[in-house]
Parts: C-alpha cells; structure tokens; sequence
C-alpha cells in the first residue's frame, strides 16, 4: 500500500511540472504562435478598465449622507466638508437636514436654522455653489427628518388608518338607533361605508368569554393589522397554525345577506333602519371609515414637527 501511495505522488508531481512548463511555454508565445517574449499584462496606461478604477468617472464614485445635525451648521463648516470630500474622492452627498443627537440620553445639540426658512435656504444655496466648484453632486432629502411631512400639515392631508364600530341591533326595534363612533384622531374622521348583516351565531366572538369556539390564532398579523418584529422575522409558524372549523366562524351569512345601509345613516351617526321584523336573530351594524394615523415626523431637526403625510 505504501509503495502504491508513492508511486501515486510521483504521477502527481509529473503531471504538474508538465502542467506547468506547458503553461510557461503557451505564455511565451507571441501573437502568430512563434516563440518569442511573454506578452505584457495590460497597464494603466494601456487598460481603460484599470483607468477607469483607478480615477473612476463621476457617476462611479461613492456619495455619503451628510447630516446637517438639528440645522447646526455654518458657511464656513458647509464649505469644509465639501472640500474634504472632494479631497477623499467622494462623488456627492445626499443632504439629511435632521436631529437624533438626544437619542440614547445625549446631550441635544443646539437648533440651526429651521428647515426650509429663509436663513437655512441661504446655507443651502451656498451648499450648492461650492459642491459646483468642486465637481460635487447634491441630493436633497426635501423634509427634515426621516418621514415626510411638517409644521404645516393638516389632519385631512396626513397619512391615514380604517377605523370602524360594531353595534348590535335587536329584531323588531323600531327606534331610532345612534350608532357608535369609530375611534379617531386629532378630531379626524370620514365615513366609508356602513353595513348590516344577521348574527346567527350571536354577537360573541369566536373565544370569547363564554364562547366555546375556536379563535383564528394571530389574526392581526395574518390580516397585516399588526406588525411582528423588524427586517424580516420568520413567520413560517403563521404558515402552520391549525385552522377553525367551519362551526368556529363568527359570520354564518351569505354575501347578499349583507346590506349596505350607508345612505340611512346621518352624519352624526344616526341609523335610521330596522333590522327585518321576522328575521330570527339580532344584526351588527358595522360602521367603517378612516381617520388620520397621528403619524409624526421622525428626528426632524428644530421646531419642524408635525403630522407625516399619505
């Protein structure tokens, strides 16, 4: 075995330095396939792809988010800055006027001018001349802050949410009925829609106190209600989860069961419908519409706070 093992080696040992005379003698060649001297690698000089990674192009080259901290700057660091970066090979910056020095327990760092104003248009405007004079690209993130929004922005105009209620109508009634109000926000609400429909099982839900059905395990993940984590969590167990029966919903009715009973409600929530007076089982009423989120501006520098916009 042992001598077979060096035998082994030696063919090996062969084959490479054969393997590599070979290789030594193919980089010897000259174009037309003549002895002659080793061709030369290409060189900065001859290579427009070495050029190009040695002085890349303007579009190639990196660009970096330069933070104006809660609009605490001057002329004087704006011009700094760009130098530098010129200096270091950058390409261009991507402008983020905005704060989060307080985060974690730090100290805050003194407001600049506040975002948009007169003063700060000035320093960005100079921003500008200088990036011009060095070769340098600006991008401008055009809020301070991360979400988009402001001082300025009303409810109306601001991101928005469903909002909806859930009343229960007996059979029979006959008065006037005063529907409940969705929650809102900031004083916010519009109405969509308002619809009727029989409860045959009851106005219990599914696991309710007193109710032996089966609930949907995570329904506000599974209806995108509710979020479950950052980038990315795993959520295959949604996946598995053993579903209700049948006999566990909590609607029993046919689609054209359903009526839509927006037009008999006032603005103030005033139903003015009855459910069927032979229908054997007590309605819901579900009362639907969107209010504003109360969504803010994220680290926005200054006194620019408010509402972040749809």
């Amino acid at each position: 075995m042992r001598g077979h093992q060096h035998t082994v080696t030696r063919q090996l040992a062969f084959v490479l330095a054969l393997t590599s005379l070979h290789l030594a003698a193919a980089y010897s060649q000259t174009p037309n396939g003549t002895p002659g001297a080793a061709r030369e690698l290409p060189t900065a000089s001859t290579d427009a792809l070495v050029r190009g990674f040695q002085n890349p192009p303007a579009p190639a080259r990196p660009r970096c988010y330069w933070w104006w901290l809660n609009g605490h700057t001057t002329k004087a660091t704006i011009t700094r800055d760009l130098t530098e970066m010129k200096k270091k090979g950058y390409g261009g910056v991507l402008l983020v006027d905005a704060n989060g020095s307080n985060e974690n327990g730090n100290d805050d760092v003194p407001a600049g001018p506040e975002f948009a104003t007169p003063a700060w248009t000035e320093l960005y405007v100079h921003a500008l001349r200088v990036a011009n004079q060095l070769g340098l690209e600006v991008t401008l993130n055009i809020t301070s802050g991360w979400n988009l929004g402001g001082p300025s922005v009303q409810p109306e105009e601001a991101s928005k949410l469903l909002t909806w209620s859930l009343t229960t109508i007996h059979s029979g009634a006959i008065e006037t009925i005063k529907l409940a109000a969705p929650p809102e926000k900031n004083g916010f609400y519009r109405q969509i829609s308002v619809l009727a429909y029989p409860l045959r099982k009851g106005a219990a839900l599914a696991g309710a106190s007193g109710d032996n059905r089966k609930p949907m395990e995570r329904l506000p993940l599974k209806s995108a209600a509710a979020e479950n984590g950052f980038s990315m969590p795993d959520m295959t167990s949604l996946l598995t989860e053993s579903s209700p029966t049948t006999a566990d919903q909590d609607a029993d009715f046919t689609k054209s069961e359903v009526r839509d009973i927006t037009g008999m409600v006032d603005a103030d929530g005033t139903l003015r419908w009855v459910p069927p007076a032979n229908s054997p089982f007590s309605w819901e009423v579900l009362r639907i519409g969107y209010t504003d989120s109360d969504a803010r501006v994220s680290t926005a520098s200054g006194a620019w706070q408010g509402l972040a916009i749809d």
